[in-house]
C-alpha cells in the first residue's frame, strides 16, 4: 500500500515499490537460505542482492523526497516518473 502522503499521481509507483520489496525479501531468503554460510564464497550473488536494494531504496527516496521536500509540486512530477 502506499503512504498516506501519496498523491495519485505517485501511488501505483509506492505499489510497484513494495511489490519489488516483496520479490527481493522472497530471493534474498531463498538465496541466504541456499548458501548459508557460503555466502562470502558467492561474493557475486551477494554484490547483486546488495544493488538490487540500493535500487528499491533509491526509488523509494526519490518519491520520498517528491513528497516531502518538493511538496508534491507538480513541476517536479516528471523527474520523479523518470526517476
Amino acid at each position: 500500500t502506499a503512504p498516506a502522503y501519496a498523491t495519485d499521481d505517485t501511488k501505483k509507483y509506492f505499489r510497484q515499490i513494495n511489490r519489488l520489496s516483496a520479490a527481493f525479501n522472497l530471493a534474498a531468503n531463498v538465496s541466504m537460505s541456499t548458501l548459508g554460510g557460503d555466502i562470502q564464497a558467492e561474493q557475486p550473488t551477494s554484490r547483486r542482492l546488495g544493488q538490487a536494494y540500493g535500487n528499491l531504496m533509491m526509488a523509494y527516496y526519490t518519491l520520498w523526497y517528491f513528497h516531502k521536500v518538493q511538496n508534491s509540486d507538480a513541476n517536479f512530477l516528471p523527474l520523479a516518473r523518470w526517476a
